[in-house]
């Protein structure tokens, strides 16, 4: 009788502390601005900016390492050779990652995203046509892969150990191998691709062409087009919900979002999002969509459930990409 007390007072107490860990969790959303050299921090429970971070002239892309409680920021600025990482709990610049690359004009973007296990730093110049890695042990460049025009992200897929990169001036997608990290095959479509995202077993892949201003689902084993999917106007940014059955498509010269059901393979509404939104992101359970509306100076939030625009948080001018963190 007693141990199966001691037994019942053990599982109380482990239960208060996940009561207590998960009360204690915060979720933030951290945009860039390009034109004011910040990054917001919008606490969203507040549903207010709650922290301005200087990060240097012009950031582009953003990447968030949950574990160590960091975020990772490109820049697009003439000379940007720093990676700058920056602990989320004290705000200030933990360290400056020197990249290998010396930009020469302030053009373009670099996206930036870490692989699935948080080990590597993926960066991506879209303005000089490289691909650039990092070791997360030490922050050092590790190596640099040759792209071709104009790449625009990179979505990686555990199932198949492989990432693939949008090359939106060739009208394909590269295939990056992840265990050599070398381009082992290309995907041509007869379009433009913007962004890719991949289903969670690997089986599918979803393109945005922006001159089309379709969605194309191919099957990936065959290369056959199995739907495409008129949207709006220069259909930009890609996102899969937790689950794979929905996937949102940012539009950005449309300023709205179409949702497409990835079972049925068609649209099923049409959310009016802001003006040019240029990323999105959702929250871990997929309830919340959040749209960075970049000529507008607002992030949506957008209730999943409805469809609708619950509220609108006023930010700085020209927010362009957002990440979702939990702490």
């Amino acid at each position: 009788m007693r141990l199966k007390k001691n037994r019942c007072i053990s599982f109380f107490i482990l239960f208060s502390l996940c009561l207590v860990e998960y009360a204690q969790a915060k979720e933030y959303l951290y945009v860039t601005h390009e034109k004011r050299n910040i990054i917001s921090v919008i606490d969203i429970k507040e549903k207010k900016v709650i922290k301005k971070i200087p990060v240097g002239k012009s950031p582009s892309g953003i990447a968030v390492f949950p574990e160590k409680k960091l975020l990772a920021v490109s820049h697009k600025d003439e000379l940007s050779e720093f990676i700058y990482l920056i602990d989320s709990a004290t705000y200030k610049i933990k360290q400056k990652t020197l990249s290998a690359i010396t930009r020469h004009r302030e053009r373009g973007r670099s996206h930036i995203q870490f692989n699935s296990d948080y080990t590597k730093l993926y960066v991506i110049d879209d303005e000089n046509n490289h691909l650039e890695i990092f070791n997360t042990a030490d922050w050092k460049p590790v190596k640099k892969v040759n792209l071709d025009l104009k790449p625009m992200g990179i979505t990686f897929s555990p199932a198949n150990k492989e990432a693939y990169i949008p090359v939106l001036y060739k009208g394909m997608i590269h295939v990056l191998d992840l265990e050599s990290d070398v381009i082992k095959d290309n995907i041509v479509i007869d379009g433009a691709p913007a962004d890719v995202a991949v289903s969670k077993e690997g089986k599918r892949l979803y393109i945005s062409d922006i001159v089309n201003s379709r969605i194309v689902i191919m099957e990936l084993s065959t290369r056959k087009i199995l739907k495409s999917i008129v949207v709006g106007n220069r259909p930009q940014r890609l996102l899969l919900s937790p689950d794979g059955k929905t996937l949102y498509v940012a539009n950005y010269y449309s300023n709205n979002i179409t949702v497409i059901d990835t079972q049925r393979m068609e649209a099923s509404a049409l959310i009016p999002a802001g003006i040019l939104p240029s990323d999105i992101a959702l929250s871990n359970n997929g309830r919340w969509l959040f749209s960075s509306n970049y000529d507008e100076s607002s992030i949506s939030i957008i209730d999943t459930k409805t469809n609708l625009v619950a509220e609108k948080i006023l930010v700085e001018i020209y927010p362009s990409r957002i990440e979702f963190a939990s702490f």
